[in-house]
């Protein structure tokens, strides 16, 4: 994206909601990377969740989990 207003407004949102309801975690990432992941920035927004890199796991494999990988699908499904 080269306009980065629309990704500035939803941090700035997403930050004002948290500081709103700061037990809700729905506003705060569980961030996962792969050690082989040289796809995105490896950054987090302050209050994020960074999670240990994944071993042998990309930016591909992480993104699409299947059968055989399917950590990202816990993400998903915690309650």
């Amino acid at each position: 994206m080269n306009d980065k207003t629309l990704l500035k407004q939803v941090k700035e949102d997403t930050a004002a909601f948290l500081n709103r309801s700061p037990h809700l975690t729905a506003f705060r990432a569980r961030v996962l990377f792969g050690v082989n992941d040289y796809v995105v920035a490896r950054v987090e927004y302050t209050d994020d969740i960074p999670e240990p890199s994944e071993p042998n796991q990309d930016h591909t494999s992480i993104g699409k989990p299947r059968t055989c990988y399917e950590r990202p699908l816990e993400f998903a499904l915690k309650r």
